[in-house]
């Protein structure tokens, strides 16, 4: 190939050559590389694509027979920042924890540089399998032995992990490579080499202040409590991850399944935070009592009583095979729950309106339960022979009733707390539309006719009986007694309202028999016999 050519990249299904400067194919938009990554690995094919980038079959250039797995990192143009950082951090976490781990259980880290375009990328051991989590979906349920062996060796990497100061965080049957079997057959369940943990983007560094608690960072599924929490995390959530892996290698699923609907994940880890595993032993009776109470323990929510290391988990299911009768470990008749977050609490608790003024329409006035004078028919006050000057006395005195009735209205509307009652609603029952969310039903005899949607107390709330009324009132909260004084002051102003118009109809009323009489005896003074 040409030097030119090698300055170029190329897309590995149309075998198209585009600038430098491009990232994916316009055509396939499949990722772009170098023909020869690093100046080391020839690429042969694309093998894999997921968020972080792709993954190419390549071999070496100097070694045909040296195979790996060339993992490169895209980098989506017009990502946020933050994202990028977060990308690129993981990328070089899983190199730098690789770079230190040496384990037949844990995959190898052949290269680790940066592309002549900036982009990162790692040559890693290529592995000839599938991943566990297909083996369950095609197989399901495995025998205990060999659910117990496979796991035993994802321990033993787990431990060397451990022991350089590395705590995977994300232990699960993705994350686990079973292996085709040798090529000269025999017991390919008992396979020193059988399985891989592979991806340790999500692992913590003892000495890397980046990767220190603070973040629920995982799978849901198979997150320990703590780490659900988001707090202080230790080994033991690796513990509690791989008794997870197990148990759904013995019954066919996790211990903890997220329920549907929305929130789903947040649900799940509060589950997990508050509740126990179902029993093992109902949903796989052929498992033994032994590794019943060593995965109980294993997956105990209070990490105090799990096992301290993976290597004593190890031993204990050896001890549970040896030993299947005995039960190893009693969980405790309690165990406390774990305060959960606000983000997870605010999911847990039950929905609630936000606002009520936004839902319900306004009230319907009615003239139903106004007294006769405020109804919309009115006095007639034109009589004939009402004089001018008592009309006028009327339209002041109906002006200030008016007036009046407005001020009235206005505090009638307020609650004790200056809301107005429009914004609230009833329905036909007499309760809330929407049904126990947090409200609790209003009866229908506390419902005002002239305000469908205003709430009112029943009038023996507004009554007080004599000799008991500083008592109620020292016992009334403040709100009651602001709306205790409220309903006192509105009960004045309308005894006010009604004694002005019944003053001004008496008046007016006066004044006519005063004309009418003085109108019969002016012709008997002056055309007297």
């Amino acid at each position: 190939m040409s030097k030119g050519k090698d300055q170029e990249k190329i897309c590995v299904s149309c075998e198209s050559s585009y600038p430098a400067a491009y990232s994916s194919c316009p055509r396939c938009q499949l990722p772009l590389v170098f023909p020869v990554i690093g100046k080391v690995w020839r690429v042969d094919k694309l093998i894999g694509r997921g968020g972080m980038g792709a993954v190419f079959l390549a071999h070496h250039t100097e070694d045909p027979h040296k195979v790996s797995a060339v993992k490169v990192l895209q980098l989506v143009v017009g990502e946020q920042r933050a994202d990028r950082q977060e990308k690129v951090g993981r990328f070089q976490r899983e190199a730098e924890a690789l770079g230190r781990l040496t384990h037949p259980a844990i995959v190898e880290l052949y290269d680790f540089a940066r592309e002549r375009d900036g982009t990162l990328y790692m040559a890693m051991e290529y592995l000839q399998g599938m991943p566990l989590s297909r083996v369950l979906s095609e197989r399901g349920p495995l025998e205990p032995k060999e659910a117990v062996a496979i796991l035993l060796q994802v321990l033993a990497a787990v431990s060397c992990a451990h022991r350089v100061g590395i705590i995977h965080r994300d232990i699960k049957p993705d994350n686990i490579v079973v292996l085709h079997p040798p090529p000269d057959g025999g017991d390919s369940s008992l396979h020193d080499d059988r399985i891989k943990v592979v991806d340790f983007g999500v692992a913590r560094l003892k000495d890397d202040p980046a990767t220190e608690a603070g973040q629920a960072l995982g799978t849901p599924v198979y997150m320990a409590p703590e780490q659900a929490q988001g707090g202080e995390i230790d080994e033991r959530v690796d513990i509690y991850s791989a008794a997870a892996v197990l148990f759904e290698m013995l019954s066919g699923r996790p211990p903890f399944l997220p329920p549907d609907g929305p929130n789903a994940n947040l649900l799940l880890l509060a589950k997990i935070m508050t509740h126990d595993p179902a029993p093992l032993r109902e949903l796989r009776p052929e498992v033994s009592v032994a590794l019943e109470s060593v995965i109980e323990r294993a997956l105990c929510r209070d990490r105090t009583l799990r096992y301290p290391t993976v290597d004593d988990f190890a031993e204990s299911l050896r001890t549970a095979l040896a030993h299947p009768n005995e039960r190893l470990w009693t969980r405790p008749a309690v165990v406390p729950p774990l305060s959960l977050p606000t983000l997870v609490a605010q999911a847990v608790a039950p929905s609630r309106p936000t606002s009520l003024t936004r839902t319900y329409p306004p009230p319907v006035r009615s003239s139903a339960s106004l007294p006769p004078v405020m109804r919309s028919g009115g006095v007639n006050l034109s009589r004939s022979g009402m004089s001018t000057t008592a009309s006028g006395r009327t339209h002041s005195n109906m002006q200030a009733l008016s007036q009046s009735t407005s001020a009235l209205n206005s505090l009638h509307s307020l609650r004790s707390d200056g809301v107005p009652l429009s914004s609230l609603s009833s329905g036909p029952s007499g309760s809330f539309p929407g049904g126990s969310a947090g409200l609790s039903p209003v009866p229908s005899s506390s419902l005002s006719a002239g305000r469908s949607g205003a709430v009112v107390l029943p009038r023996s709330s507004l009554t007080p009986t004599p000799g008991s009324e500083s008592s109620k009132s020292a016992s009334l909260r403040p709100s009651e007694q602001r709306s205790l004084t409220y309903r006192i002051l509105i009960a004045l102003l309308y005894l006010a309202a009604v004694s002005i118009l019944t003053f001004s109809l008496l008046f007016d009323r006066s004044s006519c028999h005063g004309g009418r009489d003085r109108g019969q005896s002016i012709p008997s003074s002056i055309g007297g016999p």
